[in-house]
């Protein structure tokens, strides 16, 4: 987010997706305080929420009915030199808390995609970040 709402929704399947709206995910991940009371109410019963706890508080979350992974994302990003990683820790988490992608299958898609361009001195960064999301929410949360 860049000064306003922003909502990215991405879809997982095996099976073909006939549509690609979703009004109620599974799973989300939440980074900005502003607007967790709109957003949290979205994730479908029985589902989980990451959330930034370095800017949304655990407590804020009143939902009990979806399970609840607070992941100090921007604190991580900071501690690694660049608040801009803080999506990247979260996906780390997310990816460890779901097994959707491999680390190892977005670290190939990181060189693919930045090697040879501008952005590569970003790629170690930003496998850094992922990395340490997910070690996070290995040792403290699952």
């Amino acid at each position: 987010m860049r000064g306003g709402e922003s909502e990215c929704v991405v879809s997982l399947s095996d099976e073909e997706i006939s549509s690609p709206i979703v009004h109620h995910p599974q799973d989300a991940i939440l980074m900005d305080s502003l607007f967790q009371e709109i957003y949290q109410k979205k994730v479908k019963p029985g589902g989980r929420l990451i959330i930034d706890s370095s800017v949304i508080k655990p407590n804020a979350i009143k939902r009990d009915d979806i399970t609840v992974y607070p992941i100090p994302a921007t604190d991580i990003s900071l501690e690694l030199g660049a608040i801009q990683v803080g999506n990247m820790v979260l996906l780390g988490a997310y990816l460890a808390l779901s097994n959707a992608v491999s680390v190892d299958a977005i670290d190939a898609f990181l060189d693919g995609k930045f090697i040879g361009t501008r952005h590569e001195k970003l790629i170690s960064l930003n496998k850094q970040a992922m990395r340490r999301g997910s070690e996070y929410l290995s040792k403290n949360l699952s």
